[in-house]
């Protein structure tokens, strides 16, 4: 199973292909931006991880992705997508 979201205005209805929800808030999150193609993104990931182990911190929940500059163009090198990983303290 796949869990994508999208921005969307109150008054869209689905057609039983997908679910509209409301993400929860996350309190605290790690965060990292990766610049280029996704298919090089888990080096990325990677540097997150390690980031929250050294510093003393867990996972809490599902990671999201916000794509802030991705697929409007065809220089993919330039997309820019911000990892976030709710954590907590450990």
């Amino acid at each position: 199973m796949v869990h994508a979201s999208a921005p969307a205005s109150a008054d869209v209805v689905s057609d039983g292909s997908f679910t509209i929800v409301e993400l929860p808030a996350v309190e605290q999150a790690a965060t990292i931006v990766h610049q280029g193609l996704m298919d090089n993104v888990m080096s990325t990931i990677q540097t997150m991880a390690r980031w929250i182990e050294t510093n003393g911190y867990v996972s809490t929940g599902l990671n999201r992705e916000l794509y802030l500059d991705y697929g409007c163009n065809d220089q993919p090198e330039t997309w820019v997508t911000e990892m976030q990983e709710p954590v907590r303290k450990a």
